[in-house]
């Protein structure tokens, strides 16, 4: 009897560790996507992950959407010359191989590990005219920062779509100075404002949407902002493609306002993504894979037989402690009692 449970047990052991396994292999195993190429051919920029969109930014050149919902988001940067190296949009080395190896990698996002700002990072495989660059944008869907978008409707609201953002600017009043990149908040001239624009896949330009209150009324004090109104015509259709919207938290300079035409920028600014889509028609997802089910459901069962059989010793042990004395009628009675 023993030997049945130690082999169960045994069993149960080596499943959860063939799944652990399984799991930390799959991880383990990138699979690369070009996103931009060196023009002399030798060369580009690949990343691992979940590869949303590439598009094209007039001011920031191409833009990786990605997403860290289930996997880590790692770059590489390819050199079939040697000495692979990954710069910042300062011309800091990020990750650098070497001088043999072609090619080198960087971590950019963990899995699940999401930050409301921090979701923007410009990057460029080797430092020559002919290297290429990218900036990576991890995307938010809602799961951790809601918005709720509907068409408007009536007349006057054709084309129009208005989005709760509130979620959105409590968490952005919310994010500690170590969680964003304009954490120099005593050094500007200004407090932050908050704006928000959606892209045009058509003219790849950004549109920007107006402030309203809970009331649906224009204002202008971030702290009274409950939606944003968004003009949607010559867009794709919303429900049949996603939305790209960017929130850009700015810390204007005393320059930037009070001589504007000399074109000074901002104290600091940085911005941070969503991808908004019509969700009335979405199934929701199951909380567990099949995968997952399966090994819960096996798991469950081999416990269920370990106590089975344990339950079964116990009755085989106290009904060979009858007296032989005893009666049948007595023997049978005890023995149900004992299992009972």
């Amino acid at each position: 009897m023993m030997t049945v449970q130690l082999y169960l047990v045994t069993f149960m052991v080596l499943l959860i560790d063939w799944s652990g396994s399984t799991k930390i292999d799959l991880e383990n195993d990138k699979s690369w996507t070009n996103v931009c190429g060196f023009d002399s051919g030798d060369g580009g920029m690949q990343v691992s992950g979940k590869l949303l969109s590439v598009i094209e930014d007039p001011e920031k050149g191409t833009l990786v959407l990605v997403e860290n919902k289930h996997s880590d988001v790692y770059i590489k940067c390819v050199n079939e010359k040697g000495n692979a190296k990954i710069y910042d949009e300062n011309g800091h080395v990020l990750a650098e191989s070497n001088p043999e190896a072609s090619s080198v990698q960087l971590l950019l996002w963990k899995a699940k590990l999401t930050t409301f700002w921090k979701s923007e990072k410009y990057l460029k495989c080797t430092k020559r005219s002919t290297g290429c660059s990218v900036t990576v944008i991890e995307i938010k869907d809602g799961t951790q920062f809601r918005s709720n978008c509907t068409q408007g409707e009536g007349e006057g609201e054709e084309g129009v779509l208005w989005c709760n953002v509130k979620d959105w600017l409590e968490n952005a009043f919310a994010t500690k100075n170590h969680m964003m990149e304009c954490n120099e908040t005593d050094q500007y001239d200004n407090e932050a404002h908050y704006k928000f624009s959606i892209f045009n896949q058509e003219t790849k330009k950004w549109n920007n949407c107006g402030e309203y209150d809970q009331d649906r009324k224009k204002t202008h004090r971030d702290q009274n902002v409950h939606f944003m109104k968004c003009k949607t015509s010559g867009l794709a259709v919303w429900g049949e493609e996603s939305l790209l919207v960017k929130m850009e938290k700015i810390h204007a300079s005393k320059t930037s306002i009070g001589l504007s035409f000399l074109g000074a920028g901002p104290d600091c600014q940085e911005s941070t993504y969503f991808m908004i889509e019509d969700n009335s028609n979405e199934s929701v997802e199951p909380f567990l894979s099949k995968s997952s089910s399966l090994v819960i459901a096996v798991l469950l069962f081999i416990l269920f037989m370990i106590l089975f059989v344990c339950v079964l010793k116990v009755c085989k042990g106290k009904m060979l402690t009858y007296e032989p004395s005893r009666t049948l009628t007595s023997f049978t009675n005890q023995s149900i009692l004992i299992c009972q």
